[in-house]
């Protein structure tokens, strides 16, 4: 029996060469591997990227920063529409206002007859 032109003994073995020097090879590269400075990148700098503790850390941390921002925007609208309503707004709503203003007319139509 012939297995691609060679005799199928010889392509079993074949095979069975190419298995093992490709085993021998992935050998090598996890040694190379594991005896790098990548080892430790990858745990220390990869790997937690990819664990919910750390996604739960960062949305929290995500969650937080909006809280705080959305308070010091909020507490910073009220201040300020607050002082625009008390210095540009109410003072147009009061008696005195009104009464100096109105006291003014008779003297306007005068002049402006």
């Amino acid at each position: 029996m012939f297995f691609h032109g060679l005799p199928l003994k010889s392509g079993l073995n074949c095979w069975g060469n190419i298995l093992v020097a490709a085993q021998t090879k992935w050998d090598e590269i996890v040694e190379w591997w594991n005896g790098t400075a990548l080892v430790t990148w990858w745990e220390e700098s990869v790997v937690p990227w990819f664990s919910l503790e750390k996604w739960l850390e960062v949305l929290n941390n995500v969650k937080e920063s909006f809280n705080t921002k959305w308070t010091e925007t909020s507490t910073q609208w009220v201040a300020n529409l607050t002082k625009w309503w008390t210095v540009n707004v109410a003072p147009w709503f009061t008696k005195k206002k009104w009464d100096d203003m109105l006291a003014k007319v008779p003297t306007a139509f005068k002049d402006a007859f």
